[in-house]
């Protein structure tokens, strides 16, 4: 976990004061799984995901952005991406309930905005 360090510092004419110290921890408390649902696919097929988002924090988070590279990959001097985003194919469900659809911006990367992930 990364740690910070903060401290406050007051001056007034020559006068200065400094706070305590106080010591920090970011935590992770998001972490995301993406499984395709079959395991091949060819040229041409759709390939459905499951992206599982979980929230290991006591706290909501809202208005979360997913981003996708859809597959992007150096190739030379350019760039790939063998993934298409096919519009209005994502659904989004909280604790199983299917949620109005969120933000999308076809990409890439592939954007996804506006998620709450509950605690």
């Amino acid at each position: 976990m990364a740690r910070f360090t903060n401290q406050a510092q007051l001056r007034y004419g020559d006068e200065v004061t400094n706070s305590n110290i106080v010591v920090g921890e970011i935590r992770e408390v998001l972490s995301a799984t993406k499984t395709a649902v079959r395991e091949t696919y060819g040229q041409r097929d759709n390939v459905t995901y499951i992206i599982s988002i979980v929230n290991s924090g006591q706290t909501a988070f809202t208005g979360a952005t997913l981003e996708d590279d859809l597959g992007e990959y150096d190739f030379g001097e350019r760039e790939l991406t063998p993934l298409t985003y096919i519009p209005g194919t994502i659904k989004y469900y909280i604790d199983g309930v299917l949620q109005p659809t969120p933000v999308v911006t076809a990409g890439p990367p592939l954007t996804v905005s506006g998620l709450t992930i509950p605690a």
